[in-house]
This record gives structure tokens, C-alpha cells and sequence, in this order.
């Protein structure tokens, strides 16, 4: 009885390792897609409204730092991030560019959304803890505001994907306003 405790012990301890490692895997495999463009369909559920928001359009991912989201529906606005500056256009109007650094609230934004496809595993940790469940051909990661400040912008934040693909953002805010953006394949 004594030897199969010790070797269920032994056997446990890799599957723990592997399970505190998954999500340095996750991150690690995300940043190694140099590009990538997908559409996303998107409900936001705002305290304020009465129904949800629906949208649709794209994500471009390019190695490192640009993320562009261009919604077509249900009006027009681009989202461009580009190294430490962001670029808000709706519909027809100039372009508004905003320094990342302006806003602590836009910064978590774009380190939520651009470090884990850019693999950068210490931006994440500046604002959350990180946990994951299953493996790598499909995972769950858990991002848990890791600060007061960062708690006071959003709730948490959780991915799924297969691989090195995000299919599903969802974000909740700290004052209960929520989305669920869905990426195709």
C-alpha cells in the first residue's frame, strides 16, 4: 500500500507542475502567432441600457504591439493600437489618438487585450494573477485583478482558446457591466 501512495505521489506532483505552468504555456504559444486577422461577434451588456449591444467585425493582430478592431455593425468605429499610442475613429470623424500612458483605465485595457498576444507574460502579471484550466488544445485563463487599482477598473477577465488561438474574451467590470466577445477561427 505504501509504494502505490508513493507512486501516486510522484504522479501527482508532475500533473501540479504542469497545471502552475499552464498558464506561461498559454501566454508562451499565443505570442508566437506573428499575425492575425479574424471577425469577432461581441454582446455588451451595460448597466445603463436596457438590451445588450451587439456588434461585429475584426481583429488584426500583427508581432508586436498593433491590435486593430474595426467594428462594422452596428456603426462604424475603429480601435488602433499601435506601440504606446491609440487611435478611436467613429463613423466619418477625425481620428482621436490617446497616449496608452494617459489613463491608467485605457492601459490595463490594452495590456488585457494585447499582451497576451504578444506572449508578454510580465504585462499581464503588472495588473493580474493568472490561473488556467485544461491543456493546451483547449484552455480556460483566469485573469484576477492582482491590485486595488486594477480591481476598481474590472472584475476579471477570463480567455478560452485552443492552441495558440483566443475564440472567447469575456470581461467583467468592476462595475458590473460585462462583454463577451466571440473570435472565428
Amino acid at each position: 500500500m505504501k509504494k502505490f501512495r508513493f507512486l501516486l505521489l510522484v504522479l501527482a506532483f508532475p500533473c501540479a507542475a504542469q497545471a502552475a505552468d499552464l498558464p506561461d504555456e498559454i501566454i508562451f504559444h499565443l505570442g508566437q502567432v506573428a499575425e492575425r486577422h479574424q471577425h469577432f461577434h461581441e454582446t455588451r451588456t451595460l448597466k445603463a441600457l436596457t438590451a445588450p449591444i451587439q456588434s461585429q467585425g475584426e481583429l488584426i493582430y500583427r508581432h508586436p504591439g498593433y491590435l486593430a478592431k474595426i467594428t462594422h455593425t452596428p456603426r462604424p468605429e475603429q480601435l488602433i493600437v499601435s506601440g504606446d499610442q491609440v487611435s478611436m475613429t467613429r463613423g466619418n470623424r477625425p481620428a482621436h489618438q490617446v497616449p496608452i500612458d494617459a489613463n491608467p483605465a485605457l492601459r490595463l485595457l490594452i495590456d488585457t487585450l494585447r499582451a497576451p498576444l504578444d506572449g508578454d507574460m510580465p504585462a499581464l502579471k503588472r495588473h493580474y494573477t493568472l490561473s488556467a484550466t485544461g491543456d493546451l488544445s483547449h484552455w480556460n485563463l483566469v485573469l484576477t485583478p492582482a491590485d486595488a487599482q486594477s480591481a476598481k477598473i474590472v472584475h476579471g477577465v477570463t480567455l478560452e482558446g485552443q492552441n495558440n488561438a483566443i475564440s472567447t474574451v469575456t470581461v467583467t467590470q468592476a462595475n458590473g457591466d460585462f462583454s463577451k466577445t466571440i473570435i472565428d477561427p
